[in-house]
């Protein structure tokens, strides 16, 4: 899982996923929880939603897999139903709780 406080960029996101991405056991990972209800995401211009919506899009085509959102406030919610809808990719949602992700993901929840 991944987890952030405090103010997140989506550059951030996106250069902590590249790194991942690139990992070879990254490639037997089919499920992602990224949990940012601590935090808040800074707002971010449609165009780089667009440019990062497209990069993970071409990470989702080499390993398809569910990536979960959790945010806890209503910017970084539609904020990232934007990106979800930009990548095209019907693995990636948007919650509010971590029950909820977890349901989505069809994993238990994660303890702490």
């Amino acid at each position: 899982m991944l987890f952030y406080s405090g103010e997140v960029e989506f550059a951030e996101l996106n250069d902590e996923f590249g790194l991942l991405s690139r990992q070879p056991e990254f490639t037997g990972v089919k499920k992602v929880l990224t949990e940012l209800a601590r935090g808040s995401l800074l707002q971010a211009s449609n165009a780089e939603i667009k440019i990062h919506a497209r990069n993970t899009a071409a990470v989702l085509k080499k390993n398809p897999l569910q990536i979960a959102f959790v945010v806890q406030n209503d910017l970084s919610y539609g904020l990232f139903r934007m990106f979800a809808a930009y990548t095209e990719d019907e693995g990636i949602n948007v919650f509010r709780t971590k029950q909820e992700a977890c349901v989505w993901l069809q994993v238990r929840e994660p303890v702490g």
